[in-house]
């Protein structure tokens, strides 16, 4: 069983977690799994999303060809204001099968290649342990930035809103050398309550996670939402932006759901401007922490086929 995912100096992201997870976890249970270059044969062979030109090259070569569906190029560009040139449906109609994070990502698959056989397995969810969160209210953005994320219009319109008695820190954490020229315009709205941190190592990511009260997801859709998994985990209140996947992994009791970048400042806002509000959603969602998952439980669900 090979794999075709990006190498170890790719950008952090859910789907490369996901990818770097599975494959070491196959690797713990003795089965025989590793990444490759695509110059590499094997019988059984599964190409990551990023990837998917390369289908046609792997097609003849292998008995079973199959798609670790992160994303897909329609999804990405859309969710950027942009437009694909690839025939995404044709490539889709080489594969044999799919495995989506979620079964939004099955979904949008679907749509696109009716018929073809999609597993749902759900990505691993880690979490430090936490405790009650008092304090300033301290937020954490979780995303490279890259324009289907949604950070500049956020904090676009987050600058429009702020008074200058807004007591709070929100921590922008996330590469900011994927598009140089959009970070760059994301970074002019800096100032002493935003801060960004840019990438870090997935440890203190998860120490982040663990310090904040809220975690806001300003992305434009998800197949899974590995940020706001990890955030629910770790007992923040999660606002969130709808698109794709995210809303099903919120809970009512604690997190918010909005339609517009307005709508997701105005809830942060609300949050910072009411501590006895804010106090009692953190309540709420240190006592509703979404379960963790380990990569072991990923690699026996893939194996089940």
């Amino acid at each position: 069983m090979l794999f075709v995912v990006p190498g170890p100096e790719a950008p952090v992201s859910g789907g490369n977690r996901y990818n770097d997870a599975l494959i070491h976890a196959l690797g713990a249970a003795r089965i025989d799994a590793a990444a490759l270059d695509v110059h590499a044969l094997a019988s059984e062979v599964w190409v990551d999303s990023l990837y998917l030109t390369l289908l046609p090259r792997l097609r003849g070569r292998v008995r079973q060809l199959g798609l670790l569906a992160h994303s897909l190029p329609s999804l990405l560009a859309q969710a950027a204001g942009q437009r694909t040139e690839i025939d995404e449906r044709a490539l889709l109609g080489l594969l044999d099968c799919a495995v989506a994070p979620s079964e939004t990502m099955r979904d949008w698959l679907l749509e696109r290649a009716p018929g073809l056989r999609v597993r749902v397995v759900e990505p691993a969810v880690h979490a430090l342990p936490v405790r009650a969160k008092a304090g300033a209210l301290h937020a954490v953005l979780v995303a490279n930035l890259l324009p289907n994320k949604g950070v500049l219009p956020f904090l676009a319109s987050l600058a429009s809103k702020l008074h200058p008695q807004d007591q709070f820190t929100l921590r922008v954490i996330g590469r900011l050398d994927l598009d140089r020229e959009y970070a760059a315009r994301c970074v002019a709205f800096a100032e002493s309550r935003v801060v960004f941190v840019g990438g870090v190592p997935y440890a203190e990511l998860l120490a982040e996670y663990a310090r904040a009260q809220v975690c806001v997801s300003a992305s434009r859709s998800e197949s899974y939402g590995m940020a706001v998994a990890e955030a629910r985990a770790s007992g923040c209140i999660v606002l969130a932006r709808g698109g794709g996947h995210v809303a099903k992994l919120l809970d009512p009791a604690s997190d918010v759901l909005v339609e517009s970048d307005d709508a997701l400042v105005d809830a942060l806002l609300e949050l910072v401007r009411d501590p006895r509000r804010c106090a009692k959603r953190s309540r709420r969602a240190l006592a509703s922490r979404a379960a963790t998952r380990s990569a072991s439980d990923v690699a026996r669900e893939f194996l089940r086929g």
